[in-house]
């Protein structure tokens, strides 16, 4: 967005829209299919980031009902769809590529 007031609108919308899923306590997974994440290309996807903080929130705050990062993945994306995005993002350069190595050890991790 080029018009700083737009994006500083912008910003102050999303959120509000986290602070409204925080108080309604929204489930992590309707939060990543509203913000679309299953659709588009994730690992550079601006909201990818937005949703790991929202998730870690929702973690620490319903910790019987929480999940990690990879299990929502799994979840959101399916494990082929996952695996995918992780091949892909492990091509990719710079910050696409670093998500996808750090992603890569947290289900390597899970896998222990």
């Amino acid at each position: 967005m080029k018009d700083q007031t737009t994006k500083a609108l912008a910003m102050k919308l999303q959120s509000q829209r986290f602070e409204d899923w925080k108080h309604s306590n929204t489930d992590p997974l309707k939060v990543f299919a509203f913000l679309k994440l299953d659709k588009h290309d994730i690992l550079t996807n601006p909201g990818l980031t937005s949703w790991f903080n929202y998730l870690d929130d929702f973690n620490a705050r319903k910790p019987s009902q929480g999940m990690t990062r990879m299990e929502a993945l799994s979840n959101g994306l399916n494990d082929r769809g996952l695996a995918k995005v992780l091949e892909a993002g492990m091509q990719g350069r710079g910050k696409t590529k670093a998500i996808a190595t750090k992603l890569e050890k947290q289900l390597f991790a899970e896998w222990e």
